[in-house]
């Protein structure tokens, strides 16, 4: 009974620079599918993605430009301030 077992990395790109990695785990067994496991993990502009593979930091690099960065963390900003109470 041999078990093989592959990794698809997706990529997906947010309008917001948010890139999301979406890894599909799938196993085998004899040649047959018998389980799927998927993950999905999303870095906002500016993340350390230092531990991460060179192809999604490149992605990363190039999606994260300082325009897309100054937005973000303007749309942090803007979401800590608290809104007036209601009357």
């Amino acid at each position: 009974m041999a078990l093989t077992e592959t990794t698809t990395a997706r990529l997906e790109i947010a309008h917001d620079g948010t890139v999301f990695v979406n890894n599909e785990v799938t196993i085998f067994r004899n040649g047959i599918q018998v389980a799927t496991e998927n993950n999905r993990t999303g870095y906002s502009p500016g993340s350390d993605v230092s531990n991460l593979s060179s192809s999604i930091q490149a992605v990363c690099t190039a999606t994260w430009t300082d325009e897309v960065i100054a937005a973000w963390n303007e749309r942090l900003q803007l979401s800590a301030i608290p809104a007036e109470p209601l009357q």
